[in-house]
């Protein structure tokens, strides 16, 4: 174990680099397990595994750390700018730690020296809030434990898995070895890599690189610049990009003009047909673009591949004179470029030039079977095949663009991510391209696939449904949480015909249950309550009207907690932005105006003490509260609070009153005031407001 709460023995350490010093020195003769005990953090320090005598696929290490922190802040050690570094170590596993760097010298995670069969998951990388510096990375792969550019051996066969990278100059870095055998077959499998700054991925040489189910976007970031999803540059080979999902890359700032990008591929490596080739297939770009620069959804340049079956659709109206492009191909006979069955899709307002295709040239691009559509509301389209054409018609009349279309797919709901078609006027109009699935790993038609990311109106549903399980968070989650709930074969469902009815019971599995208002769609989210709930849902075949219901799936609420006195609160036991103290605070309006932080700095509010804290934002005015836990309290004893409290420091008098209230329950009603600012709260340092009942 690593336990810092218990002392250091024969089987337990009490920090990670101790375990790291034994594994570097001694090496291992057998498979090594270590858990990080169970809320025992955060840890704070840095770790550095180097090549492990002994390691290898069955003398593996393996760190379970079971949602526990390493976490270290460092301003001005440039010769280990990282809290976990991989310096040639092979065959270590870690899952379900958290390694967040809080200064100025941030390389969460950094793989070097050929680290290599390494695997990381459930894991959350964060870097601080708005990080712009090349300093701050969550996950770095480079040639050198103190650069994030160099192009030496960094590591191969290393897979990141359900993992969160967040903020950083880049979300992942991979800067490898420019000659051969080149760093080769790293994969990112169903990750997420929020709130960048510049490139949610970015790759320069390497082989084999596998990045698929990921979702990158930028819900929260407001320090923007030049935006890219996924970057490949020069020396990338045989890359497979799939499944994956890039959108709303200016979200938190709309009308912001930047150049933007949702996958970009330039320089592959060249030579035509064999295994350079890289593929991007299966992808959804969409409503990342709340930006009024110019803008690509794919640029595919000069880079020697496929693009196939994705979805692209730009639709942002309040776009002004940046030019927008859905897929832009680049190719020669070197870089021959494969574009079939995407589908894209573009309503952008503003004067700038709209091209749903641009192919660069006639020589090397091979395209067919696409959806190109364009809303024009704003600005000139056009269809460009080395040369400008008013509609696809002149393409095809030129020799280009066999067996495609310009139809709108309409999507099922893209407020709610969900780029469906459900237009016939698109259905089944692919060519098959031995593509076996979809986004969704739905099968695909071996005779007439569909275009797009998203298989659709297949065969219609007959007879009753085939019977499913609901699918519920795995862990505890904490009352008026969002739950996320679906179904363990959601392949089973792709038929068209089918309707959905969610119902909820609090008794059992089995009922009796209440159907839920509005809960008609195929997954489902749910707020909870402090109430533990069974779910089911009844699926029923239109044709026929037969019906069969899920097998039912619980979601686990936590208890309330009380908390006897003295009572402290500075939120540091908080496990993400938003999040409240131990399930049982609560606040009238999270996260519009009552927010939480997991970072010392974020947009110059910072907390007294540790790394988290909590705010009233300023707008839109109105009255807010934050309710504690219930503290017991005894008839007759004189008890004192104090709540420490910091105003931005322009010195606004934006809120008339900050006020300490004891009531019975979380509501304003009966609330009895316990101390006032008594006018305007302004404080430019952390002040305390106290006072006795």
């Amino acid at each position: 174990t690593i336990d810092q709460s218990a002392p250091a023995s024969s089987t337990n350490y009490t920090t990670f680099a101790a375990f790291a010093t034994d594994l570097n020195t001694m090496g291992v003769s057998g498979p090594v397990t270590v858990n990080v005990v169970a809320n025992t953090g955060p840890y704070v320090g840095q770790v550095q595994f180097n090549q492990i005598t002994g390691a290898t696929a069955v003398n593996n290490i393996v760190i379970n750390g079971n949602g526990n922190t390493l976490q270290f802040s460092n301003g001005s050690n440039n010769a280990q700018p990282w809290i976990m570094n991989l310096n040639g170590t092979d065959y270590l596993n870690v899952s379900n730690l958290n390694i967040t760097g809080l200064g100025a010298y941030a390389y969460c995670c950094l793989l070097n020296g050929g680290a290599n069969f390494n695997s990381f998951t459930g894991c959350v990388f964060t870097c601080p809030n708005e990080a712009t510096s090349t300093l701050q990375i969550p996950v770095l792969f480079s040639g050198s434990n103190t650069t994030y550019a160099s192009a030496a051996n960094s590591g191969s066969s290393n897979t990141f898995s359900l993992c969160t990278m967040k903020s950083g100059y880049a979300g992942i870095w991979m800067y490898n070895q420019t000659f051969t055998p080149y760093n080769n077959t790293n994969k990112f499998m169903s990750c997420q890599v929020l709130d960048f700054y510049v490139y949610g991925l970015y790759s320069y040489y390497q082989e084999g690189l596998q990045i698929s189910g990921c979702t990158f976007e930028r819900l929260n970031r407001t320090t923007l610049t030049t935006g890219y999803g996924i970057f490949l540059t020069t020396g990338n080979r045989a890359a497979m990009i799939e499944k994956n999902k890039i959108r709303k890359l200016y979200h938190a700032s709309p009308g912001y003009g930047a150049t933007a990008y949702g996958i970009y591929l330039t320089t592959n490596v060249s030579s035509g047909t064999g295994t350079n080739q890289s593929t991007v297939r299966n992808n959804i770009v969409s409503d990342f673009l709340n930006n009024s620069g110019t803008t690509y959804g794919i640029f595919f340049s000069n880079a020697n591949g496929f693009v196939h079956h994705n979805t692209v659709s730009l639709d942002y109206a309040n776009q002004a004179t940046g030019t927008t492009y859905g897929i832009y191909i680049a190719g020669s006979t070197s870089y021959p470029a494969d574009v079939k069955n995407n589908l894209t899709y573009m309503k952008q307002g503003g004067s700038g030039t709209k091209y749903p295709m641009y192919y660069t040239t006639t020589t090397g691009i091979t395209g067919s079977n696409n959806c190109w559509f364009d809303q024009n509301i704003g600005g000139t389209t056009y269809y460009f095949r080395a040369g400008n054409y008013a509609n696809l018609a002149g393409v095809q009349a030129a020799g280009g663009e066999v067996g495609s279309v310009s139809a709108n797919p309409q999507f099922a709901s893209p407020t709610a991510n969900n780029y469906m078609p459900t237009s016939y006027a698109v259905n089944d109009l692919g060519t098959p391209l031995g593509v076996i699935d979809d986004i969704n790993l739905y099968t695909r038609s071996t005779t007439v696939p569909d275009m797009g990311a998203i298989e659709f109106l297949n065969v219609p549903c007959s007879g009753a449904p085939l019977s499913n399980t609901v699918v519920v968070p795995s862990t505890i989650i904490c009352p008026s949480e969002i739950a996320g709930l679906s179904f363990l074969n959601p392949t089973s469902y792709t038929y068209t015909g089918l309707t959905f009815q969610w119902q909820f019971s609090s008794v059992s599995p089995v009922g009796p249950y209440t159907a839920i208002s509005g809960a008609t769609n195929q997954a489902f989210n749910t707020s909870t309550t402090n109430t533990s709930y069974y779910y089911s849902a009844i699926v029923t075949c239109t044709n026929g009207n037969s019906s069969i219901s899920t097998v039912a799936g619980q979601v686990s609420v936590a208890l309330t907690v009380t908390n006897s006195v003295p009572y402290f609160e500075g939120f540091e036991g908080i496990t993400g932005p938003n999040k409240l103290p131990n399930c049982s605070w609560s606040a009238n309006n999270i996260p519009a105006t009552c927010q939480t932080y997991m970072s010392a700095n974020f947009a110059n509010r910072i907390p007294r003490t540790g790394s988290k804290f909590a705010s009233f934002y300023y707008n839109p005015g109105n009255t807010n509260y934050f309710y504690t836990n219930g503290i017991q309290l005894n008839a007759g004893v004189t008890y004192s609070v104090s709540m420490w409290y910091l105003t931005e420091y322009y010195g606004y008098t934006n809120w008339s009153d900050l006020s300490i209230l004891l009531g019975t329950s979380q509501s304003p009603t009966g609330l009895v005031p316990i101390v006032s600012t008594g006018g305007p709260a302004v404080s430019a340092s952390y002040k305390s407001l106290s006072n006795t009942f």
